[in-house]
């Protein structure tokens, strides 16, 4: 009686061995010892593709940490990958308004004034005129800390409607304090825990425009916004 020749299914290759699970013909190469014999590497988990469970789970998990790390990415630069907005979240009513400690940081702060109009500021020869109108910001600065925190004045800023960004004008900024008796304005002041510094920041700001926010901070940090519109001397 003629016999059948027994091929292996994934190589094509004479062979006379079978799985002793599934009986299908395999090769030397497609074929694991086990305590039950010789098995193909489908119907023994790990060794193929046999174990769909062991295949489909990890892959699964790693799909829905993607899916997460997707979405953490995309809040992360929505929130603090935009310069158009506030660094720090406390946007909306919650705001600090003038007269409100705002803290950022070791500093807390607490806006005492905020005014524009002035064309100019000093007298005589050190007098400085604005190429727009001048508004001036004036704060004190206070470590609620405990360890060394630095002011540094570029660094406050003042946000219109569309959230353009304002930085104060050194010069006439020193000759505001001259003439206010603060003595030379200190760009960068270094204050330890319970310091104070209480200042008055100018900036040139182009006629029409309206600065609504204060973005004051401490050191490099972020920064914490603080409403000027509801009782500033503002006008057009």
């Amino acid at each position: 009686m003629a016999t059948t020749e027994l091929r292996c299914e994934k190589h094509h290759t004479p062979t006379h061995l079978t799985c002793a699970q599934c009986g299908r013909p395999s090769c030397t190469k497609c074929l694991v010892w086990t305590e039950v014999g010789q098995k193909c590497r489908t119907c023994v988990p790990g060794k193929g593709g046999g174990d769909r469970n062991s295949i489909l789970v990890p892959a699964l998990v790693v799909g829905v940490l993607l899916v997460l790390l997707g979405v953490s990415l995309k809040l992360f630069t929505s929130d603090s990958g935009s310069d158009d907005l506030p660094a720090k979240g406390n946007r909306g009513p919650t705001q600090p308004g003038i007269g409100q400690p705002a803290r950022d940081g070791a500093l807390t702060f607490v806006v005492t004034r905020f005014d524009c109009g002035a064309e100019e500021v000093g007298e005589g020869d050190r007098k400085k005129t604005a190429l727009g109108r001048y508004c001036l910001l004036e704060f004190k600065a206070t470590n609620s800390g405990t360890q060394p925190a630095s002011f540094v004045g570029r660094l406050q800023q003042l946000l219109d409607a569309q959230r353009r960004r304002f930085a104060p004008d050194e010069a006439a900024t020193a000759l505001y304090n001259e003439g206010e008796g603060n003595g030379a304005f200190t760009n960068f002041q270094q204050m330890n825990p319970g310091a104070e510094v209480l200042t008055g920041l100018v900036y040139d700001i182009p006629d029409g425009v309206l600065p609504q926010l204060a973005e004051l901070h401490a050191g490099s940090g972020l920064g914490i916004t603080v409403r000027l519109t509801e009782s500033a001397g503002l006008r057009s």
